[in-house]
């Protein structure tokens, strides 16, 4: 009976895995872990606040954003002064001086190698080679695209890189990944951490806030979207 039972519940599953559907409760399930301090309100400042670093330290010509659809994040570095290049899968219609989208897959970025000073990757290297956002499933879709990432930055360039975070890595079918110390050492390859911050819900549930590396390796990930994230500047050496 328990096979039987298997059987029906594997067969709704995979008949509604990618359908609007499934996307809905995947929303539901976010929108009630929100609680006003998400992720976003430190990986946006954090992004940012580097670029400008970078720039004092040595100017900064060409930014890519990778993962740009729908972001406030290119426009605002756009506003700054940044000369900056947005790339996505999914059309967007948006102009806004400085800022040039262009609709390409990050795991085959249609530029040159070493075409782009900084890298910046918010939030969007562990949705790559998921069929979320319209994708064809890659198992190793995202170390693909930080393949890529790394090719298309200049040697001693930057990837500015932040993403879910949490004591064991896992997979959401076919949301995202959550990254541990293991397979995110894996994801990084040939780049070299230069500096890593950790946010995550250690004192309120769901409200996010500053944290230790311990603290955030204390985290279990679950859909809900219980995890923390991690911030990092990377060097191509």
């Amino acid at each position: 009976m328990r096979n039987i039972l298997r059987t029906i519940v594997k067969f709704f599953y995979n008949q509604l895995r990618y359908t609007k559907f499934a996307e809905a409760i995947e929303e539901e399930f976010e929108m009630q872990s929100y609680s006003g301090v998400t992720s976003r309100h430190f990986e946006y400042p954090y992004g940012i606040s580097k670029v400008v670093k970078l720039d004092k330290k040595k100017k900064v010509k060409k930014i890519l954003d990778a993962g740009a659809f729908g972001s406030p994040f290119g426009p605002i570095l756009a506003s700054l002064g940044f000369n900056i290049t947005g790339v996505d899968i999914s059309k967007w219609e948006i102009k806004f001086p400085g800022f040039k989208y262009i609709v390409g897959d990050l795991k085959n970025l249609p530029f040159k190698s070493e075409s782009f000073d900084v890298i910046t990757n918010i939030s969007t290297i562990e949705h790559c080679g998921l069929p979320r956002f319209g994708e064809k499933e890659v198992r190793d879709g995202d170390v693909i695209a930080m393949k890529e990432i790394y090719r298309v930055c200049v040697k001693g360039g930057y990837c500015i890189l932040t993403t879910p975070y949490a004591g064991k890595g896992t997979v959401f079918y076919n949301k995202h990944r959550v990254y541990d110390k293991r397979t995110f050492r894996r994801l990084i390859g040939k780049f070299k951490i230069q500096e890593t911050s950790f946010f995550a819900p250690v004192s309120v549930p769901h409200v996010f806030e500053p944290c230790s590396e311990k603290q955030i390796e204390k985290i279990n990930a679950t859909l809900k979207g219980d995890h923390g994230v991690i911030c990092t500047v990377l060097k191509k050496p």
